[in-house]
């Protein structure tokens, strides 16, 4: 990329970051790596600076990132890049134009006016607990749980039976559950409320997750 084009994308990026801080939205332009450590506390690993990424939120107003994403783009025909629990994620390059970072703005300035004063019964996200707190039980490999004996089970009776296939939410794609996991009752309650907010699944043969395939019983 040349220097001019790099100049412009510099200067949109910080047209959009100065546009929305108006909008009292929260907005963020670093990338963040969270994980357990070996104690199974969460912890913040990894800090960087991508300036070309405008990262923000509604859950002020209890909208999940999913659903902000979707009305964005049906409601405004603004196309972002894209979204998790509580954030959407767009990215400013070259090509852009004041004009697409107004109609943005607009979308944004739009959608929470509509919908200010509406927020009671909706979940804050800002308040959310996670219920995630430790890795799955591992019962065996990845391997012995291929070549195993599968079959289909309701998803509210998945508790206590070892996963056959993966279950990783996306974006960010990390799974949940591999194959040979054993489902708990707080990772079936996890996987319901990303359900619930929007989230799609990949790695499960069912993608509606009525039913979680799992390893036949002994």
């Amino acid at each position: 990329m040349n220097t001019h084009a790099a100049d412009k994308i510099r200067r949109r990026q910080q047209c959009k970051k100065e546009r929305v801080h108006k909008l009292g939205t929260t907005s963020f332009y670093f990338i963040r790596i969270i994980a357990l450590n070996a104690g199974n506390h969460w912890i913040i690993c990894v800090w960087k600076i991508d300036p070309t990424r405008l990262v923000f939120s509604a859950r002020e107003l209890g909208i999940s990132g999913y659903d902000l994403q979707v009305r964005l783009y049906e409601e405004y025909r603004v196309s972002t890049e894209l979204a998790d629990e509580e954030n959407v994620v767009c990215v400013i390059t070259w090509a852009n134009s004041e004009e697409d970072i107004t109609r943005l703005i607009d979308a944004l300035a739009g959608i929470s006016a509509a919908e200010s004063g509406k927020t009671a019964g909706r979940t804050k996200f800002t308040e959310k607990q996670w219920l995630f707190r430790s890795l799955p039980e591992m019962v065996k490999t990845p391997r012995e749980a291929y070549f195993a004996e599968k079959e289909a089970v309701p998803f509210a009776e998945a508790e206590g039976r070892i996963a056959a296939e993966m279950a990783a939410p996306y974006p960010p794609g990390i799974p949940l559950i591999c194959p040979g996991e054993r489902y708990s009752r707080e990772m079936l309650e996890l996987m319901r409320q990303y359900k619930a907010d929007g989230c799609e699944f990949h790695g499960p043969s069912d993608a509606s997750l009525e039913v979680l395939y799992v390893l036949k019983e002994e």
